[in-house]
């Protein structure tokens, strides 16, 4: 029955209400927890006439009931009563009747049913049960891969009881909760154990590695039946290599849905079994690092998390040897983490060092399944993914015509990916090229480009998530290029709002809503309302990036330009010669934002009567500018 058929059906059998009164007329909390007590025994109609007749006889109230059957559900479901003469076995006897039929008829279906009453009762994967592999040890009649006949077959007994249940067009099963509540309270204690692992074993083979990113809508698929698993892994504190992958790869997953509570959750436990010595495969620690990076920069918690990535670093480079290719891992992971410090020049070593044939050709060994997907693109994901990052560094780095050379060969990549499915890793192509375009003023090119990657998020990640506002950003910025200032007051608007939903103001990217905001602002000539944003991202990236970060200086920089306007000239000074040095630190002298800032301090030079060091420090930005100039011919 539905739910509401259900209620209705149980408070009428209990004589809660008349057969002739309208819902409408019935007590609110009558009615809800009638929807409880129907939703926790699946609706099943001698699930509810039983229940029915004891709340009759007893003269207990429907709370009462369901909190009888919370915590004595097996007594209850023993128990008939003697105000029903329709069917006079309770639903225990009922269904162990059944049970016993169909064992002795068809074994393989009573297998299949208790390994069902295992996994969450609603979409479970057919697959489960037709790429069985080393998992069903124990299991006479499952002792081989079932076939899609011999499937069928058990699938016609299954049916014939009622007891399961198929839906052909998602290729899944269907079990009644209660169902699977009357099989594991049949069963001992060490029996139910014994299902449990062999459960946790199938779907730890099956859950596919989230570092594939293609198979994310497999684990969102598998998600349910992992979640009922490691319920499983708490409870009995199973210690097995299975339970371990499917903690880890669970977790992974969890990270890149930004579900980081759940996760971190996820992540103890996998702390718990690796104190029993257990240690998981290379592929399986290599997912996790990565993963962990990805999820360390959604949440802007990648300085916080410094430690924990060093760690699982050295972790790595133990297991791993120094020759594996899977080092590359290692190597983007290592690079990503300098290159959100702002440490561009260890970045720029280690992903060059990622890019070697040897590793490319990895690459593909792990990811292309077939020589058909290699074609298809499988393998290249992850070398776009590379190339874009070398593009955002160089764009940092102030090599404009080496970032273009990189995204260029970064789209030409994408070009050749042929998966219908859209891919995450051409996020960072998509944002890193757009915001290179609003710095040469190609601005329908970023337009065109931001745009490509809002849809690209908004299809993979949903609406909220953190990382959605850093586009939301460079929207924003677009429209304060294009003179469109109440639209990108709007869209900094959205960003907050995004980040209220997601990690809170404590983020670099609520730093650049902020910066950005504090920049409209001065346009808008509202120069106080600039100097509060302002000072907002400042102390957002100081306390997340660090003082000496080039993100931490660019604001310090929009910053001084306030105080000069606002003829603070002693605290304008102090951050210009301040941004100066972290500047040169962090890139060297020859870099447009370099010359930029000298600019400014010698504008604020000359309004303070100093022409000749104003003087000289015009000249020494020009002369930056020949320099960089030469360099970037």
């Amino acid at each position: 029955m539905e739910l509401e058929e259900g209620a209705l059906f149980l408070l009428r059998r209990s004589k809660r209400i008349a057969l002739s009164t309208s819902p409408d007329r019935i007590p609110a909390q009558d009615h809800a927890v009638a929807q409880t007590i129907s939703h926790t025994v699946d609706g099943l109609p001698l699930a509810l006439d039983q229940a029915g007749a004891y709340i009759e006889e007893t003269g207990c109230s429907l709370s009462d009931y369901l909190d009888r059957y919370q915590s004595s559900r097996t007594t209850l479901l023993k128990r008939r009563g003697g105000t029903s003469s329709m069917h006079p076995s309770s639903i225990l006897t009922t269904f162990s009747l059944c049970f016993e039929r169909l064992e002795q008829r068809h074994p393989a279906a009573a297998d299949i049913l208790r390994l069902c009453s295992f996994l969450h009762p609603d979409a479970i994967p057919e697959e489960f049960l037709t790429e069985l592999r080393d998992e069903t040890a124990g299991l006479p009649s499952l002792s081989e891969t079932l076939s899609p006949v011999a499937l069928d077959d058990a699938i016609v007994a299954l049916r014939h009881s009622s007891l399961l249940h198929r839906n052909a067009d998602t290729r899944t099963l269907t079990m009644h909760r209660l169902v699977q509540a009357v099989l594991q309270d049949h069963m001992e204690e060490q029996t139910q154990r014994v299902w449990a692992e062999r459960a946790t074993g199938i779907v730890s083979e099956m859950f596919p590695d989230v570092e594939l990113l293609h198979t994310w809508s497999q684990c969102q698929r598998y998600l349910p039946h992992a979640r009922v698993c490691i319920g499983f892994i708490d409870r009995w504190h199973l210690t097995s290599h299975q339970a371990l992958r499917l903690l880890m790869r669970t977790s992974g997953y969890l990270r890149e849905q930004a579900q980081e509570a759940q996760a971190d959750i996820l992540a103890g436990l996998v702390v718990a079994l690796q104190s029993h010595s257990l240690e998981a495969s290379s592929p399986d620690l290599i997912t996790d690092f990565f993963s962990f990076m990805r999820h360390a920069y959604y949440q802007g918690k990648y300085h916080e998390a410094g430690e924990l990535i060093r760690e699982k670093v050295a972790r790595l480079e133990q297991t791993l040897g120094a020759d594996q290719p899977g080092r590359i891992y290692l190597l983007i992971g290592q690079a990503f983490f300098f290159q959100i410090e702002g440490k561009y020049i260890q970045a720029e070593v280690l992903y060059q060092q990622a890019l070697t044939i040897e590793n490319v050709t990895f690459l593909y060994q792990r990811l292309a399944l077939s020589e058909e997907e290699r074609v298809g693109g499988v393998g290249l994901p992850h070398i776009g993914f590379v190339l874009s990052l070398l593009g955002q560094l160089s764009t940092a780095l102030g090599n404009y015509q080496q970032a273009e050379t990189f995204f260029e060969q970064s789209g030409s990549i994408w070009d050749q990916y042929t998966t219908l499915k859209p891919h995450l890793f051409k996020g960072p192509y998509l944002h890193g090229f757009a915001l290179l375009s609003l710095i040469k003023s190609q601005h329908e090119k970023a337009r065109d480009l931001l745009r490509q990657e809002q849809t690209l998020l908004a299809e993979i990640l949903g609406e909220d998530h953190p990382i959605r506002a850093d586009n939301t950003n460079a929207l924003a910025q677009f429209a304060l290029s294009e003179g469109e200032y109440a639209l990108a007051e709007v869209l900094l608007r959205h960003a907050q709002g995004l980040f209220e939903k997601t990690t809170g103001w404590n983020h670099p990217f609520a730093a650049r809503t902020f910066h950005i905001w504090a920049k409209l602002s001065v346009v808008q000539d509202d120069i106080g309302q600039a100097e509060c944003h302002c000072q907002k991202a400042l102390q957002i990236s100081e306390q997340i990036c660090g003082g000496n970060h080039p993100d931490t200086a660019m604001i310090m920089k929009t910053l001084a330009d306030i105080y000069r306007l606002q003829r603070r000239w002693a605290e304008a000074e102090l951050l210009y010669q301040r941004v100066l040095i972290i500047f040169e630190e962090a890139w060297g002298t020859i870099h447009p934002e370099n010359a930029t800032t000298l600019e400014s301090y010698a504008e604020l030079l000359q309004m303070r009567d100093r022409a000749i060091e104003a003087g000289a420090l015009r000249s020494q930005a020009q002369g930056i500018r020949e320099e960089y100039a030469l360099q970037n011919r």
